[in-house]
């Protein structure tokens, strides 16, 4: 429903989904990371943007948390929610390194012509 920009509509399970994956899962599970990260896409979608930014970083601390160092195509989905955050929010800089990271992540992990990489690479957040 997201992607269809049918954002009314999707709010309710989208939350729904992150309540139940609390409560059966557990916060700190990588499917409660990512309800967060999709209600982060949400809200950053409806404008909501400190909502939205608190749903990524919990995501990001989650899924960093699981992953380390080694970064992971998951880490980088966050990082680039992230990145088109602070671009609207006008953090210019920040947008930047965190969509490169997110580049970085994605080349090391799936190469660089993957489409996933060249998703994020094809953004400019200068």
């Amino acid at each position: 429903m997201i992607k269809q920009l049918r954002f009314d509509e999707a709010e309710k399970p989208c939350f729904d989904a992150l309540k139940i994956r609390q409560v059966k899962l557990g916060e700190d599970h990588l499917r409660t990371a990512q309800s967060h990260n999709t209600c982060g896409e949400l809200l950053r979608c409806q404008g909501h943007l400190t909502e939205s930014r608190d749903n990524y970083e919990i995501a990001l601390r989650l899924r960093r948390g699981k992953y380390g160092d080694r970064g992971h195509e998951d880490v980088a989905e966050t990082l680039h929610g992230l990145a088109l955050l602070a671009e609207k929010e006008g953090s210019n800089e920040e947008a930047c390194a965190l969509g490169q990271e997110a580049v970085e992540i994605c080349t090391k992990k799936l190469g660089k012509d993957h489409p996933k990489t060249q998703k994020y690479a094809g953004y400019c957040f200068k």
